[in-house]
């Protein structure tokens, strides 16, 4: 009995392998058959504009912050000393980069790069206090009118500084509860960066 359904078990594979053969020289046969035009056969509506859409629909995962307390960072966040070398920086940076806490940076590139300064202090079990700074990298000041914007998940103002024509630093402070989102937004000039954040 148990020989009988080992063989109809092997039969039934065989046969499930030779309608996949015969779908694949189906398959072969119409692309030989139609020429480039076979993608029609198969995708609906492949003529439309599918292609320029591509990605709109896209939305970035926020950077998790409760991970940082445990060391854990998403691989464009670095440490400060991988972006700013002690030497080299101005008094008004290096005051701005000794603040206690947890934290990253992020090089930015709207019309020439800075960077995005990201501090946590835990401040109790369920709310945190998050200072963010913007730095200039390559020139001694920022840009001007350079706008940081805190928005919240509805699109709500919490916060915004706007970069002077001597500016150095923009910072925002303020603290948010455990499972938390906010945006920071960053315009200079036409271009605008966006980040998520999930605390």
């Amino acid at each position: 009995m148990s020989i009988t359904t080992s063989n109809l078990s092997n039969k039934d594979r065989l046969e499930r392998i030779w309608h996949l053969l015969e779908d694949a020289e189906k398959l072969q046969q119409e692309r030989i058959n139609s020429g480039f035009d076979y993608v029609n056969l198969y995708v609906e509506d492949v003529e439309s504009d599918w292609l320029e859409n591509w990605g709109e629909d896209f939305t970035e995962l926020p950077v998790r912050l409760r991970q940082w307390f445990h060391d854990v960072f998403e691989p464009d966040w670095h440490s400060i000393e991988d972006i700013f070398a002690p030497t080299g920086t101005s008094a008004e940076t290096q005051i701005a980069l000794q603040t206690a806490g947890v934290k990253r940076t992020k090089l930015i590139y709207l019309e020439s790069p800075v960077a995005l300064i990201v501090t946590l202090k835990n401040e109790s079990s369920t709310k945190t206090s998050i200072l963010l700074q913007v730095h200039g990298t390559d020139l001694h000041y920022l840009p001007e009118n350079l706008l940081m914007t805190v928005l919240s998940p509805l699109g709500d103002v919490r916060g915004c500084a706007t970069a002077h024509p001597t500016s150095e630093v923009i910072q925002l402070e303020f603290t948010v509860e455990r499972g938390e989102e906010f945006t920071v937004e960053l315009t200079s000039g036409n271009v605008t960066m966006t980040q998520n954040f999930l605390m």
